[in-house]
């Protein structure tokens, strides 16, 4: 028999929630600008600029920045081709003031990063060199270390040696740029920790988030702390450390009950355990947070899946139920759950896949299933158990009523025959194509943590 198993969510790390366009969507309450001590920076040194005549640099030094905070907000809001081209602009502009001024050290500082944004790894090397040629401290400078961070971070999507230059950087100078540097250092220790996840590797991962929690918690930063809280309790589920996972939810809910995302995975974890009925009240809290309004952009799609969640942990808990009428209730309740799941997210197949299990297994109702598996398979052909199912209602089962002649027994036989006509085709494909599922699955997990058929 095919799995009946809970299903679960994509286990895309948390980013910090209080960082411009967080990749879970809860809205950013405090925008934090890795740039904005080089806005300080430029304001302050504008004089000086202008003393050696210096004008037109700083013109544009200043268009050029004002593309790399374009640059920088895109980054932050997921637009990477906006990024890119907002990045390729301002270097543009920076190219230019460096032809007026090869002396002035924040041109190829602010050129690098506009080409790390530009993901133009030759042409943040280039500034590097720059930089350091207009350093008069060469190595020791504690900006070249940053900005090479920058570039590993931003450009090269390297978080490890990102950290090894932000830390030489604080060996150097603990007072050069501290709230850029300690955000560039959380960003990477996350991004660090989110490979390490992808990886599978639990240890490292939970390490990496909570240097991130503590460097956000010195910056008096809750949100990120919370957030970074909430990475290793996803990576403690992952890891099968379940009951972990559960405290740490908790405490995340407890210190901020009004956020739906920590009933989500707080019920999430539960339903790991088995433990359907602790889970069912924090699903619909989900449910009732989202439909007022209390859900960001970016979740609110994801919160969808708490009808699918909550639909099956009721079916779960009712199948257990010694009272026919209130299993009877249940099923009703599970089975709109479902139905509005399917709403909100037509183009997903467990919505099908689940409301054809309740309808043929616990409501014996067969050929009104059918429809549903078939749809499930056609939206994921990767997860065989629904046409599984198929298989199993085809061969124990006649064809529907309607499809079956009464007064004419050779109409009634050529519609059994071709009732029973594709099992031979549907098991083929489950038996050729299954080497090949399987490897997409295991794709899906090492990507997501799911395999997107539970």
């Amino acid at each position: 028999m095919p799995p009946t198993r809970m299903p679960i969510v994509c286990e895309t790390a948390l980013r910090s929630r209080r960082d411009p366009g967080d990749a879970r969507g809860v809205s950013a309450r405090v925008t934090v600008t890795i740039l904005l001590g080089f806005v300080l920076t430029l304001a302050a040194a504008a004089p000086s600029a202008l003393a050696r005549g210096g004008s037109i640099t700083q013109n544009l030094l200043e268009k050029g920045l004002r593309h790399l905070h374009q640059a920088e907000r895109a980054y932050f809001t997921g637009a990477q081709d906006r990024a890119r081209a907002e990045g390729t602009r301002a270097e543009r502009v920076f190219e230019d003031a460096w032809a007026q001024d090869q002396s002035d050290p924040r041109t190829p500082m602010l050129g690098g990063q506009a080409a790390a944004f530009a993901q133009n790894l030759d042409a943040a090397n280039k500034w590097l060199n720059r930089l350091a040629q207009a350093s008069r401290l060469g190595e020791g400078d504690p900006d070249i270390h940053f900005l090479t961070a920058f570039v590993h971070l931003i450009g090269a999507k390297r978080p490890d040696r990102a950290l090894r230059s932000l830390k030489r950087m604080h060996s150097l100078n603990p007072r050069a740029r501290p709230i850029e540097r300690d955000n560039l250092m959380f960003m990477a220790h996350r991004d660090f920790g989110r490979a390490y996840m992808d990886a599978e590797k639990w240890d490292e991962a939970i390490s990496q988030f909570r240097s991130a929690a503590r460097l956000a918690q010195r910056a008096s930063n809750r949100g990120r702390e919370l957030s970074m809280l909430g990475n290793i309790g996803m990576v403690m589920r992952r890891s099968d450390r379940l009951i972990e996972a559960t405290e740490v939810f908790r405490s995340l809910l407890k210190a901020e009950p009004q956020d739906p995302l920590w009933h989500w995975h707080l019920a999430l974890t539960l339903a790991f355990q088995s433990r359907m009925a602790e889970a069912i009240p924090h699903y619909r809290e989900v449910i009732r947070m989202r439909e007022a309004g209390q859900a960001g952009a970016g979740v609110y799609a994801e919160l969808a899946g708490a009808y699918l969640r909550l639909g099956n942990c009721i079916r779960q808990v009712a199948e257990r139920e010694a009272d026919v009428a209130t299993r009877t209730k249940a099923f009703e309740e599970a089975k709109s759950m479902l139905e509005r799941y399917i709403k909100e997210a037509p183009d997903q197949s467990l919505g099908h896949k689940w409301l054809g299990v309740l309808l043929f297994e616990d409501l014996e109702q067969p050929y009104a299933a059918l429809p549903h598996f078939r749809k499930a398979f056609e939206l994921d052909e990767v997860c065989e158990d629904s046409l599984a199912y198929m298989i199993k209602i085809h061969e124990r089962y006649p064809p529907p009523p309607d499809q079956l002649p009464k007064d004419d027994p050779e109409a009634a036989e050529a519609a059994r025959k071709a009732w029973r006509a594709p099992i031979a085709a549907w098991k083929k494909n489950i038996q050729d194509g299954a080497d090949r599922r399987q490897k997409i699955r295991e794709e899906r997990v090492k990507r997501t943590g799911e395999a997107g058929c539970d």
